[in-house]
């Protein structure tokens, strides 16, 4: 189905933007800015692992952004990169290994290390009910689209709120064809950003989850003339934090959630 001007209809046939907005927002932040902790409380624990999903609550996130890719034997995994050389001085891809495998993984943080790469499942699991969930999924292959078909399974037995993002084009016209319902963000790290705007509402994508060096006024004005929530990312300063809160952002993606709640949630005086 199709909306007016040629853009994919939203969940339900509504507008992308305002149905994103409601599917998204967690019962602790109403009508604010809601924190994302980036990998989870990815400066203070392992990326992308349990601890630093737990953490990241306890720092005063109201969810947490994650990747998946899919293991050797078919299961969503949560990793960022395609191997393992970054997170665990490794050489092996996660393509090549089983989600048991991944999960002896001893993997290394800023000060810290932890094991376990764990399945998108666990992750999921491992997470407060209400919390809000960005799933990033990673490009694996154009051949077949099984990591979209997992993540959604898995992540569909969840209650709480959850959106799908991507950089991937395709993978995102995958997820909306899979599961129309579903709120997904595009993920801008590279392309002239105020292009995206046209490219997200052409996949029917209610909101730009936006790398914060990209983030401008007409950026902002842009995003907001097409109803499309903006999510800048790697916003770690207070400053940073308060100001993309003042220009209207719909969440903050940040490294430091700790910062982020003080900057925009602690009592003041």
């Amino acid at each position: 189905m199709r909306a007016p001007g040629g853009a994919a209809a939203g969940p339900r046939g509504g507008d992308p933007g305002s149905c994103f907005r409601a599917r998204v927002a967690p019962p602790r932040a109403p009508g604010g800015t809601i924190i994302l902790a980036h990998r989870g409380a990815c400066r203070s624990a392992p990326e992308n692992t349990l601890a630093a999903f737990r953490l990241a609550f306890e720092l005063g996130a109201d969810g947490v952004e994650l990747d998946v890719r899919l293991s050797a034997d078919g299961e969503a995994v949560v990793h960022h990169d395609a191997d393992l050389r970054r997170t665990a001085g490794r050489t092996e891809r996660i393509a090549e290994l089983r989600a048991s495998d991944l999960a002896t993984i001893v993997v290394r943080g800023v000060a810290t290390e932890t094991t376990g790469i764990p399945t998108l499942e666990s992750a999921l699991a491992s997470l407060p009910a209400g919390a809000l969930v960005d799933i990033e999924v990673k490009e694996e292959a154009w051949e077949d689209d099984r990591l979209e078909r997992r993540t959604l399974a898995v992540a569909m037995t969840r209650s709480g709120p959850t959106f799908f993002s991507s950089a991937s084009l395709l993978v995102l016209k995958r997820l909306r064809v899979l599961a129309p319902e579903q709120a997904l963000a595009l993920v801008v790290w590279d392309r002239p950003a105020t292009r995206s705007v046209d490219i997200a509402c052409r996949l029917g994508a209610g909101a730009l989850v936006v790398r914060r060096d990209l983030v401008t006024a007409t950026l902002f004005a842009g995003a907001a003339a097409r109803g499309l929530a903006l999510i800048p990312y790697n916003v770690d300063s207070p400053r940073g934090i308060r100001a993309v809160s003042r220009d209207g952002a719909a969440a903050v993606i940040t490294n430091r959630p700790e910062i982020a709640w003080r900057a925009l949630r602690a009592p003041r005086g």
